[in-house]
């Protein structure tokens, strides 16, 4: 929506484009890339997610019961649903094991749809965080969220169905609703802070590789500094693309409109194509993304069917 001043709906429209570029880069950073430009996207990709998403979310505007059904219809039963499309094709295909994954989640067969119960689960410990604390007990709950993910990744203690990056992905949804106060930087970014942050993320990225799917975020202090680089960085890109370059941001925007139809089927249609018939590379991934385009046509349609977006 539009206020007299275009503030809304420009600042959404950067998050879309972001989150665009995210998605493309996921897909980009799971094939078989040289290893620095790997660990220089995932120094951010999936942060920027969490980030993006506590920038969005009005902590005040639900009680917890309406937020907790909201987010179930929003993010649980696309889930179930996709998890079941990529479960029975990955088992029918010899690409996964059913009981892996029942029993250790999707992290444990390394396909993207690990995050949507991070996320959900998260924000619901962000939704009790903000509702019930505030002032410097919010600012130390927020930092102790990232110090128990550390802990937690130090001594190699995993909980069950791979939901130990809940408490650092909260601290990133925290992090995101605090990056509002940073707005007007964000959306007129300076040409050298683009660059600083490019510097910064390719420098830790260099050291340390991130994997928020196992909660490889130690040394947890330059991990985030690389991915809060990183994040503002693309917000920035995104926003000079939504100003300058309108026909670019309107694909990406469209894009970032449908990450969860890419984030869930990105990964399994390109592998299942190799199991299926090996071919070349670029046509490999030219009829993912038909077939990705397809699947978001038919997404848009059983939701218009319904009348809800419960896809």
């Amino acid at each position: 929506m539009r206020d007299k001043n275009n503030t809304i709906t420009q600042r959404y429209e950067w998050l879309d484009v972001a989150k665009g570029i995210a998605i493309l880069l996921m897909m980009v950073g799971h094939t078989s890339i040289p290893d620095p430009i790997n660990r220089f996207i995932f120094a951010f990709h999936m942060p920027l997610f969490f980030i993006a998403s506590g920038f969005c979310t009005n902590w005040k505007k639900l009680s917890f019961s309406k937020f907790f059904l909201h987010k179930c219809k929003t993010l649980l039963i696309p889930f179930v649903v996709y998890s079941i499309i990529v479960l029975v094709v990955g088992v029918y295909t010899g690409q996964m094991d059913a009981k892996q994954v029942l029993l250790g989640g999707w992290a444990s067969n390394c396909y993207p749809l690990w995050f949507t119960p991070i996320l959900f689960l998260a924000l619901l410990l962000t939704k009790i965080i903000m509702t019930y604390t505030n002032g410097k007990v919010l600012l130390m709950v927020w930092f102790s969220l990232a110090a128990i993910a550390s802990v937690l990744k130090y001594y190699k203690i995993y909980l069950p169905w791979t939901i130990s990056p809940m408490f650092y992905a909260s601290f990133l949804l925290m992090a995101g609703t605090y990056s509002k106060k940073m707005t007007e930087y964000i959306v007129n970014p300076k040409w050298w802070g683009l660059v600083l942050c490019f510097i910064v993320t390719a420098i830790i990225s260099h050291f340390w590789k991130v994997n928020m799917a196992w909660n490889t975020i130690n040394p947890v202090v330059f991990i985030t500094i690389g991915a809060f680089a990183g994040t503002y960085m693309i917000f920035g890109i995104s926003s000079v693309i939504n100003k300058n370059l309108k026909e670019s941001s309107n694909i990406l925007s469209w894009i970032g409109k449908e990450t969860y139809v890419i984030l869930a089927f990105s990964s399994i249609i390109p592998s299942t194509i190799d199991v299926m018939c090996p071919m070349n590379v670029a046509l490999k991934y030219l009829i993912t993304f038909l077939l990705l385009y397809m699947l978001i046509l038919i997404k848009r349609g059983i939701n218009k069917i319904v009348g809800s977006n419960i896809l």
